[in-house]
């Protein structure tokens, strides 16, 4: 039971007057059962000093579940912030490009470049992309407002066409 039973019956016995005497000198000697008693009477007094160990033991399993709890909550508050924060700066990038996209297609049209050239104009602000504008202007000609020719007639049919495929290509080939 103890590890060191010579010192606790020494100690018993000092206890007792040392050397297992009382102090008037006359020596008393214990049995075997009497010993037995004294060493379970000190072994129940310091299972009672640690009878609520197994509860605290218990309590601070609960405690470490708890802060485990806690902390995985906290570390999934802390992925779903950076996830939403790397949303919102995907979010922004591609808000960025079309304010690009969008102004690059407005200084070409009040440069009178076509739409089709917008894409190819370069740059990430205003000023640079003018600059570019300039330079494509040197290369394109400019396309004037309003287009060329006349407008077709209502319907966006031709006065020859009678809906009938056929009639209305035999037409437009002995017509050239």
């Amino acid at each position: 039971m103890f590890r060191n039973s010579r010192y606790f019956l020494q100690r018993l016995m000092e206890d007792n007057g040392g050397a297992g005497n009382p102090p008037g000198g006359t020596g008393k000697t214990f049995t075997q059962a009497e010993l037995d008693s004294i060493v379970q009477d000190r072994l129940k007094r310091e299972k009672e000093k640690y009878a609520d160990y197994e509860e605290l033991k218990k309590a601070k399993e609960k405690l470490d579940e708890l802060d485990s709890a806690n902390k995985s909550e906290l570390d999934k508050l802390k992925a779903d912030y950076e996830k939403m924060k790397k949303s919102a700066e995907e979010k922004e990038a591609q808000l960025r490009v079309k304010e690009i996209k969008d102004l690059k297609a407005k200084l070409c049209a009040d440069a009178g470049i076509k739409s089709e050239f917008a894409d190819r104009v370069a740059g990430e602000d205003e000023e640079s992309i003018k600059k570019d504008i300039e330079a494509l202007k040197k290369l394109i000609p400019a396309q004037e407002a309003g287009g060329k020719g006349t407008p077709p007639p209502a319907g966006g049919k031709k006065e020859t066409e009678t809906g009938d495929a056929l009639r209305d290509s035999i037409r437009a080939f002995y017509n050239k």
